[in-house]
């Protein structure tokens, strides 16, 4: 078990009125072409019963991604007493939410747990959203206890602690690094570990 103490603090999410699991936000920028996309994911304890939500939230500027975050899981709600409810406005560009399965909901893709979106056929880089992907993955094949080794083409810029070639860390250790400052070098690091790892278990 992991436990992590942490806060959120900032104007990117001033109130958001659920207890939150856990989630993660991420950046693109587009080279001054149309600006920078910003992005919120989190998972949220439901107010009308045990189940967990979740919602993801797409802007073109930074602040304030708590209050459509909050619009978008109050929608999501709504509609599962009544599905015949229109479609609120949401101050974003585009957002989407549904149930979280009680498993991995990469294994069942044939499964749509997508109850309410707006814009969500709408294509942009996820940015480090796709950090979760990879931690879920990692997860499902990988002991906390196994040993990553940092490798050159590994060492990426960004957030995060510093690595050089030939470091080594715990699993566990690596996916506190890859989802907190949210660390480039260990997705590419996890990526290269999982990925070797399922190819072992295809070519056995």
């Amino acid at each position: 078990v992991i436990t992590v103490s942490s806060s959120y603090k900032g104007a990117s999410m001033p109130s958001v009125d659920y207890h939150i699991y856990g989630g993660k936000s991420g950046t693109w920028n587009f080279g001054g072409t149309i600006g920078s996309v910003m992005n919120l994911t989190l998972v949220v304890k439901s107010k009308i019963d045990d189940s967990w939500l979740v919602g993801c939230v797409l802007k073109s500027t930074v602040s304030d991604r708590g209050i459509p975050f909050e619009q978008l899981i109050n929608w999501l709600e709504s509609y599962r007493n009544d599905q015949s409810i229109d479609e609120p406005s949401i101050s974003a560009e585009a957002v989407a939410a549904g149930i979280v399965p009680p498993h991995n909901p990469m294994s069942y893709a044939d499964v749509d747990y997508c109850l309410v979106s707006k814009n969500g056929d709408t294509h942009y880089p996820l940015a480090s959203i796709t950090k979760l992907m990879t931690a879920m993955v990692t997860l499902d094949y990988c002991s906390l206890d196994d040993i990553l080794e940092i490798e050159q083409t590994d060492i990426q810029g960004g957030s995060g602690p510093l690595f050089y070639k030939g470091d080594k860390i715990t699993i566990r250790d690596a996916l506190i690094a890859l989802l907190l400052p949210s660390s480039n070098t260990l997705a590419i690091a996890l990526s290269r570990f999982v990925g070797n790892k399922i190819l072992n278990i295809v070519n056995s």
